[in-house]
Protein backbone atom coordinates (compact mmCIF):
# COMPACT_ATOMS: atom_id res chain seq x y z
CA UNK A 1 0.00 0.00 0.00
CA UNK A 2 0.94 3.31 -0.70
CA UNK A 3 0.13 7.01 1.46
CA UNK A 4 -0.46 10.12 0.49
CA UNK A 5 2.82 11.32 0.57
CA UNK A 6 4.68 8.50 -1.09
CA UNK A 7 6.79 9.23 -4.01
CA UNK A 8 4.57 7.49 -6.43
CA UNK A 9 3.44 8.22 -9.86
CA UNK A 10 1.34 5.27 -12.11
CA UNK A 11 2.06 3.97 -14.97
CA UNK A 12 -0.61 5.49 -16.78
CA UNK A 13 0.86 9.12 -15.98
CA UNK A 14 4.38 8.99 -16.75
CA UNK A 15 7.06 11.76 -15.11
CA UNK A 16 7.50 14.08 -17.45
CA UNK A 17 11.55 14.29 -18.71
CA UNK A 18 13.56 16.54 -16.97
CA UNK A 19 14.88 19.59 -19.67
CA UNK A 20 18.78 19.27 -20.25
CA UNK A 21 20.63 22.36 -20.94
CA UNK A 22 21.83 20.90 -24.60
CA UNK A 23 18.14 20.50 -25.50
CA UNK A 24 17.95 24.49 -24.78
CA UNK A 25 17.88 26.65 -28.07
CA UNK A 26 17.30 30.00 -28.51
CA UNK A 27 15.32 29.51 -31.66
CA UNK A 28 12.15 28.00 -29.31
CA UNK A 29 11.71 31.51 -27.52
CA UNK A 30 9.62 33.45 -28.53
CA UNK A 31 9.22 36.17 -31.58
CA UNK A 32 9.19 39.23 -29.82
CA UNK A 33 12.24 37.97 -27.35
CA UNK A 34 14.31 36.66 -30.26
CA UNK A 35 13.75 40.41 -31.78
CA UNK A 36 14.79 42.28 -28.89
CA UNK A 37 17.97 39.30 -27.97
CA UNK A 38 18.70 39.80 -32.32
CA UNK A 39 18.79 43.41 -31.53
CA UNK A 40 21.14 43.76 -28.64
CA UNK A 41 23.78 41.45 -30.80
CA UNK A 42 23.51 43.27 -33.09
CA UNK A 43 24.62 46.61 -31.22
CA UNK A 44 27.42 44.28 -30.31
CA UNK A 45 28.79 43.64 -33.32
CA UNK A 46 28.36 47.20 -34.28
CA UNK A 47 30.29 47.91 -31.18
CA UNK A 48 33.29 45.96 -32.28
CA UNK A 49 33.28 47.26 -35.43
CA UNK A 50 33.94 50.95 -34.14
CA UNK A 51 35.78 49.54 -31.51
CA UNK A 52 38.27 48.50 -34.80
CA UNK A 53 38.49 51.78 -36.26
CA UNK A 54 38.94 53.36 -32.92
CA UNK A 55 42.06 51.66 -32.67
CA UNK A 56 42.86 52.43 -35.78
CA UNK A 57 42.37 56.13 -35.78
CA UNK A 58 43.86 56.62 -32.57
CA UNK A 59 46.66 54.68 -32.48
CA UNK A 60 48.03 54.58 -36.04
CA UNK A 61 49.42 58.45 -36.65
CA UNK A 62 51.49 57.23 -33.64
CA UNK A 63 54.42 56.42 -36.01
CA UNK A 64 53.70 59.08 -38.17
CA UNK A 65 52.77 56.93 -40.66
CA UNK A 66 49.32 56.28 -41.73
CA UNK A 67 47.31 53.25 -41.08
CA UNK A 68 47.79 50.76 -37.94
CA UNK A 69 51.14 49.13 -38.23
CA UNK A 70 53.31 46.78 -35.32
CA UNK A 71 55.38 49.99 -34.59
CA UNK A 72 51.54 51.94 -33.43
CA UNK A 73 51.40 48.83 -30.98
CA UNK A 74 54.73 48.48 -29.74
CA UNK A 75 55.00 52.12 -29.39
CA UNK A 76 51.62 52.17 -26.83
CA UNK A 77 53.09 48.92 -24.51
CA UNK A 78 56.39 49.57 -24.58
CA UNK A 79 57.40 52.24 -26.53
CA UNK A 80 59.74 52.31 -29.97
CA UNK A 81 62.06 54.26 -32.23
CA UNK A 82 60.16 54.17 -35.69
CA UNK A 83 62.79 55.03 -38.67
CA UNK A 84 61.99 57.98 -40.05
CA UNK A 85 60.05 57.45 -43.35
CA UNK A 86 62.57 59.18 -46.02
CA UNK A 87 65.25 56.53 -44.79
CA UNK A 88 62.60 53.67 -45.36
CA UNK A 89 61.72 55.50 -49.07
CA UNK A 90 65.01 56.05 -49.68
CA UNK A 91 66.46 52.62 -48.46
CA UNK A 92 63.34 51.46 -50.99
CA UNK A 93 65.30 52.75 -53.92
CA UNK A 94 63.13 55.57 -54.58
CA UNK A 95 62.79 57.23 -57.16
CA UNK A 96 63.90 53.95 -59.41
CA UNK A 97 60.80 52.24 -57.33
CA UNK A 98 57.98 53.94 -59.23
CA UNK A 99 56.43 52.43 -62.01
CA UNK A 100 58.17 53.40 -65.25
CA UNK A 101 61.08 54.77 -63.65
CA UNK A 102 64.46 54.81 -65.58
CA UNK A 103 67.40 53.17 -64.37
CA UNK A 104 69.06 55.37 -61.34
CA UNK A 105 72.03 57.35 -62.42
CA UNK A 106 75.57 56.89 -60.93
CA UNK A 107 74.97 60.61 -59.26
CA UNK A 108 71.56 59.61 -58.03
CA UNK A 109 72.85 56.39 -56.39
CA UNK A 110 75.71 58.83 -54.92
CA UNK A 111 72.58 61.34 -53.53
CA UNK A 112 70.42 58.55 -52.18
CA UNK A 113 74.15 57.17 -50.30
CA UNK A 114 75.12 60.36 -48.66
CA UNK A 115 70.96 61.19 -47.74
CA UNK A 116 71.25 57.35 -45.73
CA UNK A 117 74.37 58.15 -44.04
CA UNK A 118 72.89 61.33 -42.67
CA UNK A 119 69.94 59.84 -41.63
CA UNK A 120 71.67 57.51 -39.69
CA UNK A 121 74.34 59.22 -38.53
CA UNK A 122 71.69 60.62 -35.44
CA UNK A 123 72.80 64.23 -36.19
CA UNK A 124 69.60 64.93 -38.51
CA UNK A 125 68.42 68.26 -37.30
CA UNK A 126 72.17 69.39 -36.48
CA UNK A 127 73.75 68.97 -40.13
CA UNK A 128 70.72 69.36 -42.22
CA UNK A 129 72.57 72.82 -43.22
CA UNK A 130 76.17 71.08 -43.14
CA UNK A 131 78.23 72.02 -46.14
CA UNK A 132 81.25 70.36 -44.36
CA UNK A 133 79.00 66.94 -43.86
CA UNK A 134 80.35 63.81 -45.74
CA UNK A 135 83.92 65.06 -47.76
CA UNK A 136 82.94 67.84 -48.48
CA UNK A 137 79.66 66.61 -50.65
CA UNK A 138 77.26 69.71 -49.36
CA UNK A 139 74.71 70.08 -46.74
CA UNK A 140 71.78 67.32 -46.85
CA UNK A 141 70.17 70.67 -47.67
CA UNK A 142 71.48 71.31 -50.98
CA UNK A 143 71.35 67.43 -51.85
CA UNK A 144 67.96 67.85 -51.25
CA UNK A 145 67.01 70.67 -53.01
CA UNK A 146 69.01 69.32 -56.19
CA UNK A 147 67.71 66.19 -56.52
CA UNK A 148 64.35 65.89 -54.54
CA UNK A 149 62.34 68.86 -54.87
CA UNK A 150 61.77 68.84 -58.64
CA UNK A 151 58.86 66.51 -57.59
CA UNK A 152 58.39 67.19 -53.99
CA UNK A 153 58.54 71.26 -54.38
CA UNK A 154 55.29 73.81 -54.05
CA UNK A 155 56.79 74.47 -57.93
CA UNK A 156 56.47 71.05 -59.40
CA UNK A 157 54.64 70.40 -62.46
CA UNK A 158 51.16 69.25 -61.78
CA UNK A 159 52.36 65.73 -62.99
CA UNK A 160 55.23 65.43 -61.59
CA UNK A 161 54.03 67.08 -57.87
CA UNK A 162 54.28 64.45 -55.08
CA UNK A 163 53.72 64.56 -51.71
CA UNK A 164 55.50 65.26 -48.72
CA UNK A 165 57.22 68.40 -49.83
CA UNK A 166 60.96 69.15 -49.07
CA UNK A 167 61.29 72.45 -49.51
CA UNK A 168 62.41 73.35 -45.82
CA UNK A 169 63.59 72.08 -43.08
CA UNK A 170 60.14 72.24 -41.39
CA UNK A 171 58.84 70.26 -44.11
CA UNK A 172 61.62 67.49 -44.46
CA UNK A 173 61.67 67.33 -40.42
CA UNK A 174 58.38 65.49 -40.27
CA UNK A 175 59.68 62.85 -42.40
CA UNK A 176 63.34 62.67 -41.76
CA UNK A 177 63.82 62.66 -38.05
CA UNK A 178 63.44 59.51 -35.96
CA UNK A 179 60.27 59.42 -34.13
CA UNK A 180 59.85 58.33 -30.52
CA UNK A 181 56.38 56.59 -29.57
CA UNK A 182 56.73 56.75 -25.93
CA UNK A 183 54.34 54.27 -23.93
CA UNK A 184 50.48 54.70 -22.77
CA UNK A 185 51.29 56.15 -19.24
CA UNK A 186 50.77 53.28 -16.25
CA UNK A 187 48.05 54.89 -14.69
CA UNK A 188 46.52 55.05 -17.76
CA UNK A 189 47.17 51.52 -18.90
CA UNK A 190 45.81 50.54 -15.37
CA UNK A 191 42.37 52.45 -15.73
CA UNK A 192 42.11 50.79 -19.36
CA UNK A 193 42.32 47.25 -17.46
CA UNK A 194 40.26 47.96 -14.88
CA UNK A 195 37.64 49.01 -17.57
CA UNK A 196 38.21 46.40 -20.03
CA UNK A 197 38.76 43.33 -17.91
CA UNK A 198 35.10 43.25 -16.62
CA UNK A 199 33.15 44.54 -19.58
CA UNK A 200 35.18 42.67 -22.48
CA UNK A 201 34.61 39.25 -20.05
CA UNK A 202 31.32 39.57 -19.50
CA UNK A 203 30.73 39.80 -23.40
CA UNK A 204 32.21 36.70 -23.93
CA UNK A 205 30.80 34.91 -21.40
CA UNK A 206 27.01 35.74 -22.30
CA UNK A 207 28.57 35.01 -26.40
CA UNK A 208 29.69 31.63 -25.33
CA UNK A 209 26.30 30.80 -23.54
CA UNK A 210 24.40 32.13 -25.83
CA UNK A 211 26.84 30.49 -28.43
CA UNK A 212 26.05 27.24 -26.34
CA UNK A 213 22.13 27.56 -26.50
CA UNK A 214 22.23 26.84 -30.29
CA UNK A 215 22.17 24.05 -32.86
CA UNK A 216 25.75 24.11 -34.54
CA UNK A 217 28.20 21.69 -33.52
CA UNK A 218 30.04 21.58 -30.20
CA UNK A 219 33.23 21.26 -31.64
CA UNK A 220 33.04 24.69 -33.46
CA UNK A 221 31.49 26.14 -30.73
CA UNK A 222 34.05 25.36 -28.31
CA UNK A 223 36.57 26.46 -30.32
CA UNK A 224 35.08 29.99 -30.56
CA UNK A 225 34.38 29.98 -27.04
CA UNK A 226 38.35 29.27 -26.46
CA UNK A 227 39.51 31.90 -28.99
CA UNK A 228 36.92 34.49 -27.31
CA UNK A 229 37.72 33.71 -23.69
CA UNK A 230 41.16 33.02 -23.97
CA UNK A 231 42.43 35.54 -26.70
CA UNK A 232 40.96 38.31 -24.45
CA UNK A 233 42.94 36.88 -21.57
CA UNK A 234 46.58 36.48 -23.79
CA UNK A 235 45.28 40.65 -24.80
CA UNK A 236 45.53 41.81 -21.73
CA UNK A 237 47.83 39.77 -19.74
CA UNK A 238 50.23 40.43 -22.93
CA UNK A 239 49.46 44.56 -22.21
CA UNK A 240 51.51 44.55 -19.09
CA UNK A 241 53.91 42.02 -20.17
CA UNK A 242 54.97 44.59 -23.37
CA UNK A 243 55.69 47.06 -20.99
CA UNK A 244 58.90 45.44 -19.95
CA UNK A 245 59.74 43.24 -22.95
CA UNK A 246 60.09 44.16 -26.50
CA UNK A 247 58.43 42.53 -29.35
CA UNK A 248 55.35 41.36 -27.22
CA UNK A 249 52.93 43.18 -29.63
CA UNK A 250 52.63 40.60 -32.46
CA UNK A 251 50.83 38.68 -29.03
CA UNK A 252 49.03 41.55 -28.42
CA UNK A 253 47.70 41.55 -31.64
CA UNK A 254 46.85 37.73 -32.44
CA UNK A 255 45.34 37.97 -28.70
CA UNK A 256 43.17 40.83 -29.54
CA UNK A 257 42.40 39.56 -33.00
CA UNK A 258 41.55 35.61 -31.66
CA UNK A 259 39.21 37.67 -29.51
CA UNK A 260 37.37 39.44 -31.90
CA UNK A 261 36.92 36.71 -34.25
CA UNK A 262 35.53 34.20 -31.21
CA UNK A 263 33.31 36.37 -30.16
CA UNK A 264 31.67 38.05 -33.53
CA UNK A 265 32.05 34.71 -34.60
CA UNK A 266 29.56 33.36 -31.99
CA UNK A 267 27.69 36.19 -31.77
CA UNK A 268 26.64 35.58 -35.54
CA UNK A 269 26.01 31.62 -34.80
CA UNK A 270 23.45 33.11 -32.38
CA UNK A 271 21.77 35.44 -35.16
CA UNK A 272 21.53 32.58 -37.31
CA UNK A 273 19.73 30.24 -34.59
CA UNK A 274 17.67 32.52 -33.15
CA UNK A 275 16.03 33.06 -37.10
CA UNK A 276 16.94 29.90 -38.59
CA UNK A 277 13.60 27.49 -40.20
CA UNK A 278 12.76 24.57 -38.34
CA UNK A 279 14.73 22.03 -39.70
CA UNK A 280 12.99 18.79 -39.44
CA UNK A 281 13.27 16.70 -36.02
CA UNK A 282 15.91 20.26 -34.66
CA UNK A 283 13.93 22.24 -32.67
Amino acid sequence: MTGPFDDHQSAATPRAATPRLEDLRLRSLGFLTRLGLSSGVLVLLGGYLAAGVFLAEHHGPRDGRPGLAIEDIEGVYHGVIVAPRLLSVLEDGHPGNLPGSAPLSADTKEDIAHLVKWLRSGRVAEDWDNIDLGDGYGAPSEVVADACTKCHGRGAEGALRAEPMLEYWDDVAKVAVPRDVRPTDRALLLASTHAHAPAMASIAILAIVLGSLTCFPRVLVGLLALLSGAGLGVDLVAWWVARGTEGIAPVIVAGGVAHAVGTCALLGLVLLELWRPRWGGVR
